[in-house]
């Protein structure tokens, strides 16, 4: 079954996983998510986000339900076609990175390309070019360690680019750097986006991430919640808080003291204690020496 420009990127109809000892990740979830979408699940931990991206992913399988990447069934593959969906049609980014440590960044965009047949002309080309797009092509033959967290996570992105997929898949990928390093990550997200036409999922508890994302989806126990988000409820309620000007604030403590009654003593004031005087220090006279 050949994809269509139409198509969703991504459809879930049904999905429910159980895992071993009767534990339900996922109870009945239906998703579609279309092209060039940035999408952020949100959830508290064990709500199943990272199961529905492994779904979604092909790494794992359904207990039931149906799975459609680009129009096709993936849920009815054998394994073999799984292994060539996801070499050719999506790209993965880790929270951990997931970098090969004796490889330079460029030989570690260039062996996912090797693994999908490319041609040394392709894959030489390919790789400077993705790399040139994260804007480490000063990096290139730099290993992982010899590069900052925000810069291997620029590798990984690369390297998810490499073979020109349809759908990215993220878990947690700002969930190991700073915020303004977390920030430049998203803002190139957007990027490719716009440059490359792909499709981002991600997984995130980062407020910044939900800030960026196109659609943001919220899971519990489980199952979609309907209705707004919680992050959506919570920026809701911030937006009503009333501004008040500075002069307002703790206006109890800013009052001037009532007059105490005649009858009672006037409150007592502190005052600093007066600094003791010190003796000016003289030292003794030498002893004379003996004639």
């Amino acid at each position: 079954m050949k994809a269509h420009a139409d198509d969703p990127v991504v459809c879930l109809r049904g999905i429910t996983r159980i895992h071993a000892g009767g534990v339900r990740a996922l109870d009945g979830v239906d998703l579609t998510i279309g092209r060039e979408e940035l999408v952020a699940i949100i959830g508290p931990s064990g709500s199943g986000k990272s199961t529905l991206l492994n779904i979604a992913g092909t790494l794992d399988r359904a207990t039931s339900g149906q799975v459609f990447i680009e129009g096709q069934n993936v849920s009815a593959m054998t394994d073999a076609q799984l292994t060539e969906l996801r070499r050719h049609k999506l790209g993965f980014v880790f929270q951990s990175f997931g970098l090969l440590p004796l490889l330079s960044a460029y030989e570690n965009v260039e062996i996912a390309l090797r693994i999908a047949g490319a041609s040394i002309r392709e894959r030489g080309q390919r790789a400077r070019e993705v790399l040139d797009m994260v804007g480490l092509s000063r990096r290139a033959h730099h290993r992982p360690y010899e590069l900052s967290g925000g810069e291997q996570q620029r590798v990984a992105i690369a390297r998810a680019l490499a073979n020109r997929p349809s759908l990215i898949l993220a878990d947690e990928p700002t969930g190991e750097l700073d915020s303004t390093t977390a920030n430049q990550i998203f803002d190139l997200l957007q990027d490719v986006i716009a440059r490359e036409g792909v499709t981002i999922i991600t997984t995130t508890h980062d407020r910044l991430v939900m800030e960026k994302a196109q659609r943001v989806i919220e899971l519990a126990d489980g199952e979609l919640q309907t209705g707004p988000t919680y992050f959506e409820r919570d920026r809701k309620e911030a937006v009503a808080v009333p501004w008040r000007p500075p002069e307002s604030w703790n206006a109890g403590a800013r009052a001037a003291p009532s007059t105490p009654p005649p009858d009672e003593p006037p409150p007592q004031t502190w005052r600093r204690p007066a600094p003791e005087r010190k003796v000016p220090y003289h030292p003794p006279a030498s002893p004379r020496e003996p004639l």
